[in-house]
């Protein structure tokens, strides 16, 4: 994925030797949030809070994992590095958390009274975001699974702070489907979820098809008739 021009590396890992303009090496406005010296515990600014995921998000689309770092984030946000330690324990918690709080507002659980439907949605909002459909996105999580396999840290992050609220989601659409006799109460719930979400990972990471609307619609058309309760 092509980067961005010299600008844009405010903040980011420097490559070993460079030199670097005083400009890019993490100097920022002056922070329009809490001091970093407060003490831990106490209730987090919500705009500092929603400026630093936002900061965040930027430089992960802009650039891979690797090259993200605490300095470049606190500089983008306008706060001290301090303060990202003070309510984050490391880079992959801040990282997960903000992809995770962006990928909540793009792909919403629905609740239409339907198994089929809901499921429908849940697939088409994933697909379009995480095809295209939503600028850098896709790109991001797929480079942020890359890099999970060889930071450990990274790759518990992603699965607790991301993979499973989406199965969560997805969990509940199927129990609800169970409580009103549309699905097999019978059903193996952890292996549902991976034939649901595990074409869009495939299609995610290879890039050999499209992950569009018609793509959500045939997973769930494939997958409906072993989920349906065979007693109705």
């Amino acid at each position: 994925m092509p980067r961005p021009a010299a600008r844009a590396r405010v903040g980011v890992a420097p490559n070993k030797g460079a030199d670097r303009p005083k400009e890019a090496q993490g100097a920022a406005a002056p922070a329009q949030c809490p001091a970093a010296s407060r003490p831990r515990g106490r209730p987090r600014s919500v705009t500092c809070h929603q400026a630093i995921l936002r900061a965040t998000m930027e430089l992960l689309t802009e650039f891979c994992y690797a090259e993200v770092t605490m300095e470049g984030i606190a500089a983008r946000a306008g706060v001290s590095k301090q303060t990202l330690y003070n309510w984050w324990p490391s880079k992959a918690r801040l990282a997960m958390e903000a992809y995770a709080a962006t990928a909540a507002t793009r792909i919403p659980e629905p609740d239409t009274g339907s198994t089929e439907e809901d499921l429908r949605r849940l697939l088409c909002f994933t697909c379009q975001v995480l095809g295209r459909g939503e600028p850098g996105l896709g790109e991001t999580l797929a480079g942020l699974i890359a890099a999970a396999q060889s930071d450990s840290e990274l790759g518990n992050e992603l699965r607790e702070t991301l993979i499973a609220v989406r199965r969560r989601i997805a969990t509940r659409i199927l129990q609800r489907g169970m409580e009103r006799g549309e699905v097999d109460p019978t059903l193996d719930l952890p292996l549902a979820l991976d034939l649901l979400y595990g074409p869009i990972w495939y299609r995610l990471l290879l890039r050999n098809a499209p992950l569009n609307k018609t793509f959500a619609h045939e997973i769930v058309a494939h997958l409906m008739p072993r989920l349906r309760n065979p007693e109705r």
